[in-house]
């Protein structure tokens, strides 16, 4: 690249760096991973579910308090019914005596209330497969809030990544609009060849391709960082430049550390462990179930007196050969076996998706300085090039080729920089820290 394109370059990062610290709209990483988390309708969608599972919660643990019930009634019946009482004893002779047994017309009512005093264990059981099962569903919450601010970061480095390919493309296109007008007058001059003129032309051609497709790019990062901010597509996107942080510990230690604490690991050992409680419950029908109650009844009646009672009873249901009951609590612990199996494969890939994020790491790290070393090799053979052209001992064609060197030299680096950036985070995200 000639002085002029290397002046617009730097000109142009000073002027978009500068810009960006005067916006009081400014947005770091976190800003973003917080306006996401706030704004996404997966985690309220997640936040419901927890709501619901927690109010099934309070709907067990209700059975264990008296149940109340209260009950009324009126009745017409189509005709008079009476009772036919034996009265042979009081006349001396086989006579009966017809009486009313119940008004045609009469009311009932009655209020009662049952005790819950033994259920085998029932209730106990499964609130502890509610409270296991209202545990998962928060560490699926804490899942999905990793998981967008993975998607964020992505979409964040993607917009940073794009802003700096499209300043190349600027820098390269004025480079060879400079070139063009150069070689132009030493067409004019009978310096050089129309065959030269046309191959700067071309290479001109294809920087202002190369602009409008940077320019696109970075349009298409910044909706795809917008929508995952539930923004408008076509807002405007102000971050700030994040440097590479520094490198995480061996993969050995990352690896047992997210076996730890991942989120997905923990929702599959509260499922197993909730499945093994409700089939502890379920079998606990075949215990005897013991029920208090308490009731008072009133029934509207002339014959009879009194008309209102009250009553306590102690009963007991017992069904010890219940093979639905027993089918249910067997099905639930396979299933329990079921998700302990899978939790045993999430590990597997957990553990791959440390092992694959830690080498990416490494690798990018170490292209970054290959890659600062073949931009200065670029830049210096560039200038060299173009001096040499001016000098008349260089070719148009070692010109071009020069700066196509140079435009990809400086695009690759980027690329590595911001590629390691991920690694780390995506690292972090399979670790379980984000």
């Amino acid at each position: 690249m000639d002085k002029t394109g290397c002046i617009i370059l730097v000109l142009a990062w000073i002027a978009l760096s500068s810009g960006r610290s005067n916006l009081s709209a400014q947005e770091t990483l976190s800003d973003a991973w917080n306006v996401a988390v706030t704004a996404s309708r997966q985690i309220q969608a997640e936040n419901r579910t927890i709501e619901s599972q927690r109010y099934q919660e309070e709907a067990i643990t209700a059975r264990r308090v008296p149940r109340f019930t209260a009950e009324s009634s009126y009745t017409v019946l189509s005709e008079q019914v009476n009772a036919n009482v034996d009265v042979s004893s009081l006349t001396g002779r086989e006579s009966t005596l017809v009486v009313p047994a119940l008004d045609q017309e009469f009311g009932t009512s009655s209020i009662n209330v049952t005790i819950p005093l033994y259920l085998g264990g029932k209730i106990a059981a499964f609130e502890k497969a509610q409270n296991l099962t209202t545990q998962a569903a928060t560490y699926q919450r804490t899942a999905v809030i990793s998981q967008i601010r993975l998607e964020v970061t992505q979409a964040y480095f993607g917009v940073l990544r794009m802003e700096k390919i499209k300043l190349i493309a600027e820098a390269t296109k004025k480079s060879l609009d400079n070139r063009l007008k150069d070689t132009q007058s030493l067409l004019e001059q009978g310096v050089t060849t129309q065959t030269a003129f046309l191959s700067v032309k071309v290479a001109q051609a294809n920087a202002e391709q190369m602009v409008y497709e940077s320019n696109f790019g970075l349009r298409t990062a910044r909706s795809t960082y917008n929508r995952l901010l539930w923004r408008s597509m076509d807002a405007d996107v102000q971050i700030t430049e994040i440097a590479l942080p520094t490198s995480q510990p061996d993969v050995e230690t990352l690896t047992q550390l997210a076996l730890h604490q991942r989120p997905e690991l923990a929702r599959l050992d509260a499922l197993a462990q909730a499945l093994t409680a409700k089939s502890t419950g379920t079998r606990a029908d075949v215990l005897p179930q013991v029920v208090a109650g308490i009731s008072y009844g009133y029934l509207q009646n002339k014959t009879l007196a009194p008309n209102d009672v009250a009553q306590e009873t102690v009963g007991m249901t017992w069904t010890p050969f219940d093979g639905i009951s027993r089918a249910h609590a067997t099905a639930m612990e396979r299933e329990s076996i079921a998700v302990s199996q899978m939790r045993e494969e999430m590990g597997s890939v957990i553990t791959l998706q440390v092992q694959k994020a830690w080498n990416d790491g490494q690798a990018a790290r170490h292209k970054i300085d290959v890659a600062r070393e073949a931009v200065r090799q670029a830049d210096e053979n560039l200038k060299l090039v173009s001096g040499q052209f001016k000098e008349g001992v260089a070719t148009y064609t070692e010109v071009l080729d020069a700066q196509s060197l140079w435009t990809a030299s400086h695009n690759n680096l980027y690329n590595v920089y911001y590629n390691a950036i991920l690694a780390y985070y995506t690292l972090e995200y399979a670790v379980g820290n984000i």
